[in-house]
């Protein structure tokens, strides 16, 4: 087994050791995934594996058996730091316009790629045919990397706060990029919060950061809203459904245009339905 590089790597490393159960350590990489995926913090993570890695070295019996299947454990772990005001999440960082040109660039050639062999196969690769999907696949690639740092950059426009801006507002920023970028919070849910941490400090006379800590520490208060961050997603996938779907009503009918179009609403009905 490759030598762990992080905390985390050693712990879930350990369970495959607590009993000698390979199976051990891939049921809790697993848990640690799930956990991750959803932007718990590492440390975090690190720290609900190490108090199930204890049980399971004292008890010798599966993890399974003790917290149910990695999923359910993940999902665990993450209700209970919810509900107790202690879930601790990161920030993505910011992308760079560069990352979006060089990524904006790889797309856009592998979305040619598929055009062209799919004009090959049904119409043939005429000039008039490659320039136009080029174009289309150009859109495809830069616009979507482009639109992402925009949208990057837009949320994380707090850090740019000088040495010089107050105390006060630089608490109000630092809380409002993290319940959006962090909690996924609509902007008028946002804008609530901080208005009532500062009404509520300036009523017993104290500042938000002696009332309430840090920014950080205030957030975790509050309970992410994938639901709004899944509305947003799904919204794109019904866009581009619609927007795919309007070729057909051309004389000129396409069934890979269909198929498209039908993969897209049916992502967007997917993603708008789910709970989790």
């Amino acid at each position: 087994m490759a030598e762990a590089t992080t905390p985390l790597a050693a712990t879930i490393d350990a369970f495959g050791h607590a009993r000698g159960v390979d199976m051990d350590g891939v049921w809790a990489w697993a848990v640690a995934w799930a956990l991750l995926t959803r932007d718990v913090d590492a440390g975090q993570v690190r720290e609900g594996m190490q108090e199930a890695l204890a049980l399971v070295r004292e008890t010798q019996e599966s993890p399974t058996d003790l917290f149910g299947s990695s999923r359910e454990h993940a999902n665990s772990l993450y209700g209970r730091w919810s509900s107790e005001g202690h879930l601790v999440l990161t920030t993505p960082d910011v992308l760079s316009w560069r990352w979006a040109l060089e990524h904006g660039l790889a797309l856009s050639a592998a979305s040619a790629l598929v055009f062209l062999v799919l004009l090959q196969v049904r119409d043939g690769a005429t000039t008039e045919n490659v320039l136009r999907f080029g174009a289309i696949s150009m859109v495809i690639g830069l616009g979507t990397t482009i639109g992402l740092a925009a949208w990057s950059r837009r949320h994380r426009r707090s850090r740019h706060l000088t040495a010089t801006t107050p105390p006060e507002a630089q608490w109000s920023a630092a809380l409002t990029e993290i319940l959006r970028t962090r909690y996924s919070l609509p902007g008028g849910r946002v804008h609530s919060i901080v208005a009532e941490a500062h009404a509520h400090a300036a009523e017993v006379g104290r500042s938000v950061h002696e009332e309430f800590g840090t920014p950080e520490e205030y957030a975790a208060r509050f309970t992410p809203d994938h639901a709004h961050k899944r509305r947003f997603e799904a919204a794109l996938w019904g866009l581009l459904g619609l927007s795919t779907g309007i070729w057909l009503l051309d004389d000129d009918f396409g069934w890979f245009r269909a198929v498209v179009s039908a993969a897209c609403l049916a992502l967007a009905v997917r993603t708008w339905r789910r709970t989790d």
